[in-house]
């Protein structure tokens, strides 16, 4: 990457990243390592024109967020099927952020 000229990272995370939820302890911790590694490589590379971005997208309509709904565990299991947003918004997301104009026009957050 450093040879190409940089390039951009996109990692995604969650907002389990930032909360505690009952039974989910396990996937509170690998959020939290996920955003705090962006951070860091972030830091550590955009002198080399090496972006490391987060995306924390929200609750996403699939199948495995149904099967949170059913287990009843925490309190995203109670949120409106509604609120969570379609999975190629997610996507769309990732692939802006993956554009060379992005890649140009994005200001770096930890400095």
């Amino acid at each position: 990457m450093r040879d190409d000229g940089g390039r951009i990272v996109v990692n995604i995370s969650s907002g389990a990243a930032n909360r505690a939820l009952v039974g989910w302890s396990h996937y509170c911790s690998t959020q939290a390592a996920a955003k705090k590694l962006t951070e860091i490589a972030h830091r550590e590379l955009h002198q080399h024109n090496i972006r490391v971005v987060g995306l924390s997208q929200g609750t996403v309509a699939t199948d495995f967020m149904a099967t949170i709904r059913d287990a009843k565990i925490n309190a995203v299991s109670d949120l409106d099927w509604v609120s969570h947003i379609p999975p190629h918004w997610t996507a769309e997301a990732v692939a802006f952020y993956a554009a060379t104009e992005a890649a140009h026009s994005l200001e770096p957050i930890f400095q």
